[in-house]
């Protein structure tokens, strides 16, 4: 097995050598091209492996950049990710996270409702409910004819799994 210097070496040398044979049968405008055209094949079968790792290669690079914010700083609800902030023993969630899943959302009679466990989370630039105040709008919405299958496994899983876990693992937060 060469490596990729060996690799190297070996087409470059094959390379001149199909270009010293060219030069002595073909004229001078056809050189270049023929040389080429021979000489693609076996670079293509010397360096196949690498160029068939590469565009996977390029697909993780580009997965992880975009994920790598998220990548391990939220739970996921299905196919939904939820960020969970724990400021000074308060879990906050942000609004748009939830938008997808509180459908619809909720509107100026449920906020005034929730009064201060709703508004910009401390230190971000985001509007979030605390834990209490989601808790407690899950708990008009599902307490009520209009509630969802979804709605009601998704304060299940709050109540559960998530919130308990946070409280377990406060590194888990952001």
């Amino acid at each position: 097995m060469l490596s990729i210097l060996g690799r190297c070496a070996a087409c470059s040398l094959g390379t001149a050598l199909i270009y010293a044979i060219t030069s002595r049968i073909f004229d001078a405008f056809a050189v270049a091209p023929l040389t080429i055209v021979f000489a693609s094949p076996m670079w293509m079968i010397a360096f196949a492996r690498y160029l068939v790792e590469l565009m996977p290669a390029f697909h993780r690079k580009a997965k992880r950049d975009a994920l790598e914010v998220w990548n391990g700083r939220y739970y996921a609800y299905g196919m939904h990710q939820l960020r969970l902030f724990l400021i000074d023993e308060v879990i906050w969630i942000p609004a748009a996270d939830l938008a997808a899943i509180l459908a619809p959302p909720p509107d100026q009679r449920e906020l005034r409702y929730l009064g201060a466990e709703q508004g910009t989370i401390p230190g971000q630039k985001m509007l979030g409910f605390t834990e209490a105040g989601l808790l407690r709008l899950l708990a008009t919405r599902t307490g009520t004819r209009r509630a969802t299958h979804d709605m009601i496994r998704f304060k299940h899983w709050l109540e559960k799994e998530t919130l308990p876990n946070l409280r377990r693992l406060p590194s888990s937060a952001i």
